[in-house]
């Protein structure tokens, strides 16, 4: 598992490769920013390459609460992957 950190308008993305599959997630839970600005000013090519967008979001039930979206727009249940690559980071940040 990879992190790569950007600043996109504003709005810090990170960048995670995990078993081969390249997800931007965007914690907003504090920043509160509006994200279409992100789809607005992403490159192209990061767009591309991006297999799901991830926002994590405030949740009163859990610690938090994870959005997934494909890059064609359309927001899914789960996914595994992506599961695997945001408990990583959350823990991370847990520990620092």
């Amino acid at each position: 598992m990879k992190a790569v950190k950007e600043n996109i308008v504003n709005i810090k993305v990170v960048g995670m490769l995990g078993l081969g599959n390249f997800f931007m997630v965007v914690d907003n839970r504090e920043q509160k920013s509006d994200l279409s600005l992100l789809l607005k000013h992403l490159p192209v090519w990061k767009v591309n390459q991006c297999e799901q967008f991830i926002i994590l979001e405030n949740s009163e039930q859990a610690d938090v609460f994870m959005r997934i979206y494909n890059k064609d727009g359309g927001e899914v249940e789960a996914c595994g992957n992506a599961s695997r690559c945001i408990a990583g980071l959350l823990l991370s940040r847990l520990l620092r």
